[in-house]
């Protein structure tokens, strides 16, 4: 089961933005204008109308989160992978892994992350650490952990996760909306299971998206991006 997620704390005050008797004030005045007042609510569309939106959401995102969730940036580059466990399925079929039928929430197999991982650090030269972060327990990710290379993030806030994994070079993607926004936030090359990217989230690098099956290699694209990260080449 996952842990319940709780946001008290997670953010501040911006001055940017408008609160208490002020808002208030404009939410009832909207209510006779409706055409003043837009409503954010569901996933219909997914990340569809902020695609070409990312830079600003970063920022404004990091503007009102609190400092004592936002993580130093990693002194090297490493690879982040997102192993979502806790609430999520065991699939009875690999036609439950294929979202574009409309199967969300299941497990991807602990062996294909595995395989993943292999690819981006061969493709590095193997010179990447890997950071896990899960929800999982260590009994169900030993194969991943036992891996050389490849390490735990400790248990800490989603929020700091998800800044945490926005930030690495890399991203091995667990199929969550979790690990849409890190890739979004983050821009970097990403690993998602057959059936598993649900929406391109890089409209002007496309080539850095790729759907891999456990037995296949990284299109050669983005593996030629994954070396430049550690050589330190753009």
């Amino acid at each position: 089961m996952e842990p319940p997620r709780f946001y008290t704390d997670v953010f501040i005050r911006s001055d940017r933005y408008i609160g208490g008797s002020s808002k208030q004030e404009i939410l009832r005045a909207a209510q006779s204008a409706p055409s003043r007042l837009v409503e954010f609510e569901g996933m219909e569309g997914l990340f569809e109308p902020i695609l070409d939106r990312h830079e600003l959401v970063r920022d404004r995102l990091l503007e009102i989160v609190n400092p004592r969730w936002i993580p130093e940036p990693p002194a090297e580059p490493v690879i982040a992978v997102h192993v979502r466990l806790g609430d999520f399925s065991k699939p009875k079929s690999a036609k439950d892994l294929d979202a574009k039928n409309g199967n969300v929430n299941f497990r991807m197999p602990i062996e294909w992350y595995m395989h993943a991982v292999r690819l981006l650090r061969t493709a590095s030269g193997g010179k990447l650490q890997a950071k896990v972060y899960s929800d999982g327990p260590d009994s169900e990710l030993a194969g991943l952990l036992s891996m050389q290379g490849v390490s735990r993030a400790p248990r800490q806030a989603p929020m700091k996760d998800l800044i945490a994994l926005s930030q690495a070079s890399a991203l091995v993607a667990s199929g969550s909306t979790f690990s849409m926004w890190a890739s979004y936030l983050g821009r970097m090359p990403v690993v998602w299971h057959p059936g598993q990217l649900r929406q391109r989230l890089y409209l002007d690098h496309p080539e850095l998206e790729a759907e891999v099956g456990q037995d296949s290699r990284l299109p050669e694209t983005m593996a030629e991006a994954v070396a430049r990260l550690s050589t330190g080449v753009n």
